[in-house]
């Protein structure tokens, strides 16, 4: 009979097709199919690399450094886990109610030229959504000018929305902000200002909103959320990315 060797065992075989499926979903399908690479393919490229490379450890291993190991590792899923059901729960848990005329805040993201990227319009197509359906409720479009940009955020998407058909009178620029904390910030500030109260509808993709619900109630604001529609292959990548955004916001809180 022949002799089963560790290489053909099912649990390094098991490793290695996790490593690939990692791999095929969070690198190479944003890649191939959006042109997007950001910080959380490389997390997931590097968790199949460490994957693959603990396989091949964790069998030479003895006991007492395996039960030394297992502990964080276990730890590390749990937070994961937690951390995408908080995600979960704050795109589609906190949906606002139907006779409520709060404020929206749009969040921007990136402009190409006087046009919003196709995320920052999916975010504005929501806004507008919201808009009509809530006809008393102003609109701030949140995003300021970033070094590769030639308008501020706030600029074109207010321009977006009046195209689409949205009173100019509804809409309130903030284009100060440089990142997610400023846009909740500043845009809080202006609020409080015209005295629009502190009860707000934040407009962001889905995977976005635990964070900016955080820096909402770190402004003293009481948020709901509605969340863009995102595509499922950039939701998964974009989601790998905001677990590191969010462990950020709650160390350095910003």
């Amino acid at each position: 009979m022949k002799k089963r060797t560790l290489a053909s065992s099912p649990p390094r075989e098991l490793l290695r097709r996790g490593c690939a499926l990692l791999i095929a979903l969070f690198v190479l399908a944003p890649l191939l199919l959006y042109g997007v690479f950001n910080e959380g393919s490389l997390t997931a490229l590097l968790l199949a690399v460490l994957l693959f490379f603990w396989g091949r450890a964790f069998a030479v291993l003895d006991k007492k450094w395996r039960k030394l190991i297992m502990p964080f590792a276990a730890a590390a899923i749990v937070l994961m886990a937690a951390l995408s059901g908080a995600m979960l729960y704050a795109a589609l848990g906190r949906t606002p109610v139907a006779e409520s005329f709060a404020p929206a805040i749009v969040l921007g993201c990136q402009v190409r030229g006087d046009r919003p990227s196709k995320m920052l319009a999916r975010r504005l197509d929501a806004a507008f959504r919201y808009a009509l359906e809530h006809p008393g409720a102003p609109v701030i479009v949140s995003g300021g000018q970033g070094s590769n940009e030639q308008y501020s955020e706030s600029s074109v998407m207010k321009r977006y929305l009046i195209q689409k058909g949205l009173d100019p009178q509804r809409i309130i620029e903030e284009s100060a902000s440089s990142n997610t904390g400023e846009n909740i910030r500043f845009s809080a500030h202006i609020l409080r200002e015209r005295g629009l109260g502190e009860e707000v509808v934040i407009i962001t993709d889905g995977y976005h909103q635990l964070r900016a619900w955080f820096f909402a109630r770190q402004a003293g604001l009481s948020s709901r959320a509605v969340s863009s529609r995102s595509p499922f292959g950039m939701t998964m990548v974009f989601a790998v990315r905001e677990w590191l955004a969010l462990v950020k916001a709650v160390v350095l809180r910003r």
